[in-house]
């Protein structure tokens, strides 16, 4: 193709000299721009072939450059919301510690004097220990003795004696048996009683009275129940002295029933165990349940029954009824307690610095 554009070209050129040597007057000019243009033309046209050899083939797709990706908004993160919410309020498991109202043996005298709402057979709750001797006398030939003993080197000439229990010596063998006992405050308290219970067997059948007669008597004297399960009847108070109801009641009891010895007369380990260590040694020390344990009232009572032959209903064979006010206990508890402590820290340091007197041999 370039071939013949030059052939062209060069035949045009040679025309073009010709027609220059041997002009036509009238013609000549017109002609020679006309074959001129020709020429410029066929030298363009060749410019732009050999122009576009030389330029790189282009791809038939471009590829499409990368887009700047747009910044992605941010989320707010719930982390900064968490941090500028205050913090909840760690709880406090800490034991109740001495104060005006409790924990001292001013404290525990004024709990007494209001615990009196709650008695076992005229034993008041609260009541020091000489007149509650005076009204266990009342009940027969009931001799009390001390069951535990607790004496301590740091309390020199101090001797507790929280419980006190003995047999009704005053019934007949085929009467059956009866037992009291008291459980009591101890130094540096006055001596108030802050338990009673009264355990009762029933000898012949004749003696036994029915499970209806029990029930409406103890019904009649502390009033319905809080909490009832088959043969055990609870009757819960707090310290306004306001009774508690229902599964309200159940679940206190059941949070405090390792505190209070529930089904146990008395426990002489658990009660050393709460001088040396405190009121809620069982838990480590630890209050886990806001106060509910060392601030309610409760009577219990628990029967056994069985129908006799010749019976209709079923007959009482033993019932045993207990009343302990856990605010006046635990209490006079704490205040012993510190008191143990305050001492045997002071035992401490006077025998380390009798100690630190004492002269070794020179090496």
């Amino acid at each position: 193709m370039n071939r013949f554009l030059r052939i062209g070209a060069t035949c045009l050129i040679g025309s073009i000299l010709l027609f220059s040597i041997h002009p036509e007057p009238s013609y000549a000019d017109d002609f020679f721009d006309k074959v001129k243009k020709a020429a410029e033309d066929v030298q363009k046209r060749r410019q732009q072939q050999s122009g576009q050899q030389a330029q790189p083939q282009k791809p038939q797709q471009q590829q499409r450059a990368p887009q700047p990706v747009p910044a992605q908004r941010q989320q707010p993160s719930a982390l900064p919301q968490q941090q500028a919410r205050p913090a909840a309020a760690q709880p406090n498991y800490d034991p109740p510690q001495p104060s005006a109202n409790f924990g001292t043996p001013q404290a525990t005298a004024e709990i007494a004097a209001k615990a009196g709402v709650l008695d076992v057979v005229g034993i008041k709750l609260g009541m020091p220990l000489s007149t509650a001797l005076d009204a266990v006398k009342a009940q027969g030939n009931i001799k009390l003795e001390p069951k535990s003993r607790l004496e301590y080197e740091a309390l020199p000439g101090v001797v507790m004696t929280p419980v006190l229990a003995g047999k009704n010596l005053s019934l007949a063998s085929d009467e059956g048996s009866e037992y009291l006992g008291l459980l009591l405050t101890y130094a540096p308290n006055e001596t108030f009683v802050y338990g009673v219970w009264r355990d009762i067997w029933f000898g012949t059948k004749e003696s036994r009275p029915l499970v209806d007669t029990i029930l409406a008597g103890m019904r009649k004297k502390y009033g319905p129940e809080s909490v009832r399960e088959d043969t055990l009847l609870l009757w819960l108070y707090d310290a306004q002295k306001q009774q508690v109801m229902g599964p309200k009641a159940k679940e206190i009891w059941q949070k405090c029933a390792n505190h209070w010895m529930v089904g146990a007369d008395y426990d002489p380990g658990n009660i050393q165990r709460q001088v040396t260590r405190g009121y809620y040694t069982v838990s480590d020390g630890r209050d886990y349940h806001s106060g509910a344990c060392h601030s309610h009232a409760l009577v219990q009572a628990r029967y056994s029954a069985d129908t006799p032959a010749g019976a209709s209903q079923p007959l009482i064979m033993n019932v045993k009824v207990r009343a302990t006010n856990h605010q006046l206990e635990a209490s006079g508890v704490t205040a012993t307690h510190v008191l143990l402590t305050q001492e045997a820290n002071k035992l401490a340091e006077k025998r380390q610095a009798e100690a630190a007197k004492r002269s070794g041999p020179q090496f």
